[in-house]
C-alpha cells in the first residue's frame, strides 16, 4: 500500500471497529486501493462531488458501511444495489462480504464501465455491473424477485425507490434504504407504495456513521406477498408520477 494512505487505512479501520463489524486486512487493502481508483477517476469524470481522501472515508465510505453493523443486513444473497453510480455502496459491501454475490445496478454506461474496471483491477469475483433500468430489470423474468437484499443511496425519494426495489426482491427478502434527518417527510407516502408492492410496514433504524456529525437513517421494508404483476410501471413513470 502506497505509505501516503496509511492514514485513511487507519481511519477506516478504526470506523469500521467503531461501527462494529470486522474487516480483514484484504478487506481493508482492497478498500483503500478502491478509493485511489475513485479519486483517479473522479479528476476526470466527477463521480462524486466530495474532494480529499479523508472527507471520502467518512462521507461515502463508513457512511456506506454502517448499516453492515445491523442485525440481518444483509442475511444472505444475491444483493442489488439500485442506482449505485461510483459503486457505492454495493462495491463496498462486495469487499467487505466477499461471501455474498452483489449487483450493481446503473442506467448510466460511464459508471459501469468504472466498476466493472474496478471489478478487474482488483480481481473481486462476488460484484457484478448492470447497465439497465430499474424499472426494465423489475419486468426481467431472470431479475423479478430473485434478490434477498435491495438497497439505494441517494437515488430519489422513498416511495420511488421502492416502486424500483420490491418487484426485484423475493418474498421474505427485504428493501434497505439510505435515508437523511428528513426521512420523515417521505415516510407516509413510501409506507402506502411499500403495501402496493407487497412490502411490509417500514422499519427505521438509525445508524451511527463515525465522524460524521449529520443523522443518518435506514429505512427497511420485509417483502411480505409478491408484487402485482402491473409494477414497476413503464420507465420514467415512477419518478414523474409517484404513487
Amino acid at each position: 500500500m502506497i505509505i501516503a494512505l496509511q492514514e485513511e487505512f487507519r481511519l477506516l479501520k478504526e470506523g469500521a471497529d467503531l461501527i462494529g463489524i470486522s474487516l480483514s486486512r484484504q478487506n481493508l487493502e482492497n478498500m483503500i486501493s478502491f478509493l485511489e481508483l475513485l479519486q483517479r477517476r473522479n479528476r476526470r469524470k466527477n463521480l462524486i462531488g466530495t474532494k480529499g481522501s479523508q472527507k471520502i472515508i467518512i462521507r461515502h465510505f463508513l457512511d456506506c458501511l454502517a448499516p453492515l453493523s445491523l442485525e440481518s443486513i444483509p442475511s444472505g444473497g444475491p444483493v442489488l444495489d439500485i442506482g449505485s453510480g461510483a459503486g457505492l455502496p454495493g462495491f463496498l459491501w462486495s469487499l467487505a462480504r466477499p461471501d455474498i454475490d452483489f449487483y450493481l445496478l446503473d442506467s448510466r454506461q460511464s459508471r459501469i464501465d468504472f466498476i466493472r474496471s474496478s471489478v478487474n483491477k482488483l480481481d473481486i469475483h462476488n460484484c457484478f455491473p448492470i447497465a439497465e433500468r430499474a424499472e426494465i430489470l423489475g419486468d426481467d423474468p431472470d431479475f423479478r424477485e430473485k434478490f434477498n437484499f435491495v438497497t439505494a443511496r441517494a437515488v430519489a425519494r422513498a416511495g420511488v425507490v421502492l416502486e424500483y426495489a420490491l418487484p426485484l426482491v423475493r418474498v421474505s427478502g427485504q428493501v434497505g434504504l439510505y435515508k437523511g434527518p428528513n426521512y420523515r417527510e417521505e415516510l407516509k407516502t413510501a409506507a402506502g407504495v411499500a403495501e402496493k408492492m407487497g412490502g411490509s410496514e417500514i422499519i427505521v433504524r438509525k445508524i451511527d456513521v463515525p465522524y460524521l456529525e449529520e443523522e443518518r437513517y435506514f429505512l427497511i421494508s420485509k417483502k411480505v406477498e409478491k408484487t402485482p404483476e402491473r409494477f414497476p410501471r413503464s420507465v420514467g413513470v415512477p419518478e414523474k408520477r409517484p404513487l
